[in-house]
């Protein structure tokens, strides 16, 4: 990537943005967020006046933008962006939209559920939903992201069941996809939660100790430290209403080494920052 980076020598170039996007996504994807930012931003900023008002590549570009600055908690900018993304997909044709529109709504579902704006999250899910049946089918990887999203609402709002339903279903489809995967763990992460939520301790704690084995195992490709982390804390607080006192305690102590080494000493030890260490599309 630097070779290109140097190679390139117009900065105000199509290609340069190109290699912008390129290298904020496996920022993103290292948990390099704030960086992420800065690079999808120039890119937006050369497109925005290389480029037509109504290219895909502008669309793609806030639609890559609007995800760090949703898992940053920047949802005002988020939801802009997400936004203006779709009604660009939205003049092309038929056969553009399916290929795109899915993702769009399904983003705006996981910023509305985040936001806590749950009516608005199902509605823009179900919009995406529609639009995977029509590409993709009822057993693909967007049907379960889609089951993740209306469940974590679900969840929010105390329909215990439901989710539990919705992410069994997720986690059926997603392991007859992948043999590892960070949408598994944090499927698996949410199986704990809603078990907890409904006072089945030791099944919340089997969940949970799956997630720290799945996250564990996604590290070395994906830089799930984070998930490791969070999910070790949710699985301490498991383990402490089990009476297995001094395995929580070594489990807590274990999240917050890799919490305060990944967000500094100065952050507090909550479920809110916690579940900063992980990209938004990972935290329903």
């Amino acid at each position: 990537m630097k070779m290109a980076f140097r190679a390139c020598r117009d900065k105000t170039s199509v290609l340069y943005s190109v290699l912008l996007n390129n290298a904020a996504i496996v920022r993103e994807k290292g948990g390099q967020s704030d960086q992420a930012i800065r690079d999808f931003e120039q890119c937006a900023e050369i497109r925005e006046k290389q480029l037509s008002s109504d290219h895909e590549e502008l669309a793609n570009v806030y639609n890559n933008l609007s995800m760090p600055l949703m898992s940053k908690r920047r949802f005002d900018e988020s939801e802009g962006l997400l936004r203006r993304a779709p009604k660009i997909d939205s003049s092309k044709d038929e056969t553009s939209q399916l290929k795109i529109l899915h993702t769009r709504y399904m983003n705006l579902g996981c910023l509305y559920a985040l936001m806590g704006r749950f009516d608005e999250s199902r509605v823009e899910t179900e919009k995406g939903r529609q639009y995977v049946l029509r590409q993709f089918g009822d057993n693909s990887y967007y049907i379960a992201t889609c089951e993740r999203y209306t469940e974590y609402v679900d969840y929010k709002q105390g329909f215990i069941d439901q989710a539990r339903q919705k992410y069994t279903r997720a986690y059926s489809i997603l392991s007859n996809i992948y043999l590892v995967h960070s949408t598994i763990s944090s499927t698996l992460y949410m199986l704990g939660c809603v078990e907890n939520e409904a006072g089945n301790i030791a099944a919340s704690i089997g969940w949970l100790e799956k997630t720290v084995h799945m996250a564990k195992r996604n590290v070395p490709g994906r830089k799930d430290e984070g998930e490791v982390a969070r999910a070790s804390r949710k699985l301490s607080d498991a383990l402490r209403l089990a009476g297995r006192v001094e395995e929580a305690d070594r489990m807590h102590c274990e999240a917050e080494d890799t919490r305060t080494r990944l967000q500094g000493a100065g952050m507090e030890d909550t479920e809110q920052n916690y579940d900063l260490l992980v990209p938004a599309q990972f935290r329903t």
